[in-house]
């Protein structure tokens, strides 16, 4: 393995030597910024591919970037890559998201990576400290690990953003982050050489066959993006279904879904919102049990608001139910 190290400078250049220059650049995020990311844990479920990132161009716009020359030869990006920034906040709370991106020569620009940080944690996670607007702040953020190649004739984008929402809950406060150069560079993990690499061989997959099962209803995953211009809110749902189906074995028939709704409007942090609702129902001839629940969070300035239900059935009558109401601290969040 081996480090190649890119330097984040004030022009926009991705390089791999230091610019001298004094330029200082900033970036305000649209607090939308994040919506063609992918889920925070994308299964993959073979349905279709609404887990995942889709172009980035959209998020990019809203981004600070910085774009290396075109590869020469592949980049097979290896492991874990390290940024280092420097950058200060003029709010004392503040996030920033950092991706990589591969760009085509037809202007795609591909998700191949990131990294996310609440900037009051950038010491620890269990004792958090607001920033002094202002004051420049010495970070390291650590990219997700990947394994990928970007192909000679490509470009290296480094993205980065101040809001990277729905994947991370806006700050309470619009924010403007400020970067030094002479204190923002990449070091990325590659494959320094294939010399003494060798096949790996696996043995033949072991499974259990499964039983007989009839679809009723087939699965589906589902993903949707809606502005109202009026409002300017912007929502992005995401369906899991599972579908209905018999296990023919036991006769039971089973269904579950789960929608999850995110909103936010305009510019304003404390219109986030989200919504998550489920259900599981379980049938045979003579039974019958169900359970849905839905719970709601909510934030203002200094606090976010929990709030949600449970409620179990058998026969299409509740036996059981809870509500919940909670007032939780931002506490830096």
């Amino acid at each position: 393995m081996g480090v190649r190290t890119f330097w984040l400078n004030g022009d926009g250049r991705l390089a791999e030597a230091p610019d001298a220059g004094g330029i200082k650049p900033v970036i305000s995020s649209p607090l939308t910024t994040g919506v063609q990311g992918q889920e925070w844990c994308p299964y993959g479920q073979g349905r279709i591919s609404a887990e995942g990132a889709r172009d980035q161009r959209a998020d990019d716009g809203g981004s600070l970037c910085f774009d290396s020359a075109m590869m020469d030869t592949d980049l097979p990006l290896t492991g874990v890559s390290k940024i280092r920034l420097r950058v200060a906040a003029d709010k004392p709370q503040a996030q920033v998201c950092v991706r990589l991106t591969d760009l085509a020569p037809d202007g795609t620009s591909s998700f191949v990576t990131f990294a996310l940080l609440n900037l009051t944690h950038r010491d620890s996670h269990e004792f958090p400290v607001p920033l002094t607007p202002g004051r420049f702040e010495e970070l390291e953020l650590s990219l997700k690990p990947v394994a990928q190649v970007i192909p000679a004739g490509h470009r290296l984008r480094v993205a980065i953003s101040s809001s990277y929402w729905p994947m991370a809950w806006p700050s309470p406060e619009r924010t403007i982050l400020t970067f030094d150069p002479s204190g923002c560079r990449l070091d990325l993990a590659v494959l320094a050489s294939e010399e003494g690499l060798v096949p790996v061989a696996f043995a033949e997959p072991l499974w259990a066959e499964p039983g007989p099962v009839t679809v009723k209803e087939p699965a589906r995953q589902l993903r949707s993006l809606t502005t109202d211009l009026p409002t300017e809110r912007t929502e992005l749902t995401a369906m899991s279904d599972d579908g209905r189906f018999i296990l023919e074995d036991t006769g039971t028939e089973i269904t579950s879904w789960r929608r999850k709704v995110y909103g936010v409007s305009g510019d304003d942090p404390a219109s986030c919102a989200t919504t998550v609702t489920c259900h599981e129902e379980f049938t045979r001839p003579d039974w019958n049990a169900r359970v849905d629940c839905e719970i709601s969070f909510s934030c203002d300035r200094d606090n976010f608001y929990a709030r949600g239900w449970v409620k179990a059935y058998e026969r299409g009558a509740i036996f059981a139910e809870r509500n919940y109401d909670e007032v939780i601290p931002r506490d830096c969040m």
